[in-house]
């Protein structure tokens, strides 16, 4: 559990996650304002890591070029901790997202990533939690990279037989 079990209250009332170090995993302000800030709207697939409160992955299920979300949490108590959280309810109900922990990730990821369907493959953090776990942060980027070397070399396996089947017909 990398959550305090503590909630704090933000200027704007909205209730917010502490870290075990009693920092917050959200602003303290207007949490509701939170948002992933991007280059360029990503397309397809996200992963977010680091669901906290979930206000940034709330202004996420709104957007029509993201078709999926997944967004995980250090470990399943945590997971759960958050689903406590208005805006984390939200994000539960909503079919174009998925919540989970990092141990069940590449499950997730080999059962409900289509690369065909969704295209793009997108990691981002939630800047606090990733400050607040370095270590999870790179456990979780492993996790994502390998997921997406298998299934690269999959895929490329796929392509060089079936360009040998046409060739054959």
């Amino acid at each position: 559990m990398i959550y305090s079990k503590e909630i704090a209250e933000a200027k704007n009332g909205s209730r917010i996650p502490l870290f075990k170090n009693g920092k917050p995993a959200n602003s303290k302000y207007n949490p509701d304002a939170e948002q992933i800030l991007f280059e360029a709207l990503p397309k397809g697939c996200i992963i977010v890591a680091g669901i906290a409160g979930g206000f940034h992955i709330e202004k996420l299920l709104s957007e029509k070029n993201i078709s999926l979300i997944i967004a995980v949490e250090a470990d399943s108590e945590s997971l759960e901790f958050c689903k406590q959280f208005s805006s984390t309810k939200k994000i539960e109900e909503c079919k174009k997202a998925i919540l989970c922990d990092k141990s069940n990730l590449e499950e997730i990821l080999y059962t409900k990533y289509f690369p065909v369907l969704y295209k793009n493959l997108t990691l981002v953090f939630n800047r606090a939690w990733k400050n607040e776990n370095p270590q999870i942060a790179q456990e979780i980027s492993s996790t994502v990279k390998n997921f997406l070397e298998k299934v690269s070399a999959d895929y490329s396996v796929q392509a060089h037989f079936g360009k040998l089947w046409q060739r054959n017909i």
